[in-house]
């Protein structure tokens, strides 16, 4: 009988907060190691194992999620440059041309 295929998530210290890819094998101490990092190291610690399929799935909602939320950020940061802009032009210009600000 064929085993079909586990995808785990493991956490991770940046937006979204877990890393993910399809195990390949599980370790005796409950680690799994996954596809496309390498192997012989001590695995990571997952929190969610799932049938690859679905984990693929959240993966990809995941990865959307991060995109969404990275030009929300930009859009903010543009809108409070433009605001400082409004306080204090010469402090903006000074920090515009130091290459702080990008706009």
């Amino acid at each position: 009988m064929k085993t079909s295929k586990q995808y785990a998530f493991w956490r991770y210290d940046q937006f979204p907060y877990v890393l993910s890819g399809t195990v390949t094998k599980t370790l005796p101490n409950g680690n799994v190691e996954v596809e496309g990092y390498g192997t012989g190291t001590t695995g990571f610690k997952p929190i969610l194992v799932v049938p690859e399929p679905r984990g693929k799935l959240i993966a990809k909602s995941l990865e959307r999620l991060t995109q969404y939320r990275e030009r929300q950020v930009t859009n903010i940061n543009r809108e409070c440059e433009s605001q400082m802009y409004h306080i204090s032009t010469e402090l903006y210009l000074h920090l515009k041309k130091d290459g702080v600000i990008k706009l």
